[in-house]
């Protein structure tokens, strides 16, 4: 066997910024990510078999629940909505002191995500409540903003 054979030199041993940048694993995980964010925006069809055609008596009766279970349920949705909505101006406080205070953007940008989490967990219990409120199912973001801000909703 020649020396030459045992010691394969060539412009790839010094030069091969293919293999330092590790493109072929980058391909790969960037057409992982790219599947994943298409499947993100697209609606899956919905057959019309898994629509619920449900009333809300219905559902109530199904689950076993009962006048005072929704009094109970819809006012503990109301004190999760008041605690997120108080923790998120916490947050939002919080925010802007770490950027005035300590002047750090990473802070402000984490405080802000912890604050728009909070304020999300707000708006699914008040949006709960909310169905409890007008005992139907259903509703849509349209009927939550009527409900809030007065005036034409999805829903009356």
């Amino acid at each position: 066997m020649a020396i030459r054979d045992a010691f394969k030199v060539s412009r790839k041993t010094f030069f091969n910024p293919r293999a330092w940048f590790n493109y072929d694993e980058f391909k790969a995980q960037n057409i992982v990510v790219w599947g994943v964010l298409r499947s993100i925006f697209v609606a899956p069809p919905v057959a019309p078999e898994t629509e619920t055609t449900d009333t809300f008596e219905e559902v109530m009766q199904r689950n076993g629940l009962t006048e005072a279970d929704l009094a109970i349920s819809l006012q503990n949705y109301r004190l999760f909505v008041w605690l997120f909505i108080s923790l998120g101006l916490l947050a939002f406080i919080y925010a802007f002191f770490m950027l005035f205070a300590y002047h750090t953007l990473t802070g402000w940008i984490l405080a802000m995500c912890v604050c728009g989490l909070l304020l999300a967990q707000a708006f699914k219990y008040d949006f709960w409540c909310l169905q409890l409120r007008r005992r139907r199912l259903n509703l849509t973001f349209a009927d939550w903003k009527a409900s809030i801000l007065g005036g034409k909703g999805g829903a009356a």
